[in-house]
């Protein structure tokens, strides 16, 4: 599950890590429809906005929040583009997004690269099936839109990153990691 409303939110935004859930991202989990029976345990990211979402689902469903787990933030954007929108983003940032695939152990700055991001997501997906294997419900994990993807469509490698950036993947939306 994708985490809630969250301050800054709108398309093409890289938010700072501590970007708390707005009002709006507060209610909107408070009146999630209820999580299906068989999920009994809640993991989720370290990142405020993914952290706020899962603790609030515990509270209200009674579904104990048994990690945090950095495998499951957010791609690491470069510190010179938070807080920014696709408008006000430096051109060689631009450029890079152009040539991502076609290098994709290249970083921005101090950002991560394509191929370190589908490494993370394929350790968090071993994460995630050895923490499911110690009960017999499924366990929730509460993460991020570009992780998210990556972590459901690993068999696209670094790739998986451009099937993230064009995605849209609504809060509510549940999605099965195989």
């Amino acid at each position: 599950m994708r985490h809630a409303i969250y301050a800054g939110h709108r398309p093409g935004y890289h938010a700072p890590d501590d970007a708390p859930l707005t009002d709006t991202g507060r209610s909107q989990t408070l009146s999630a429809p209820p999580l299906p029976e068989r999920i009994d345990r809640i993991v989720t990211s370290p990142l405020r906005r993914a952290r706020e979402t899962a603790s609030l689902l515990s509270a209200t469903t009674g579904v104990p929040l048994i990690a945090e787990s950095g495998l499951l933030r957010e791609w690491s954007a470069p510190s010179s583009v938070l807080g920014h929108t696709s408008e006000s983003r430096p051109r060689s940032y631009e450029r890079w997004r152009h040539e991502r695939l076609h290098d994709p152990d290249k970083a921005y700055e101090d950002g991560e690269s394509l191929r370190h991001l589908h490494e993370r997501a394929q350790a968090a997906h071993a994460f995630l099936q050895h923490m499911n294997r110690k009960s017999v419900g499924d366990l929730l994990v509460v993460t991020h839109k570009v992780l998210g993807e990556v972590l459901t469509h690993l068999e696209q490698g670094p790739a998986a990153f451009e099937t993230a950036s064009v995605s849209t993947w609504e809060f509510t939306e549940l999605r099965r990691c195989r």
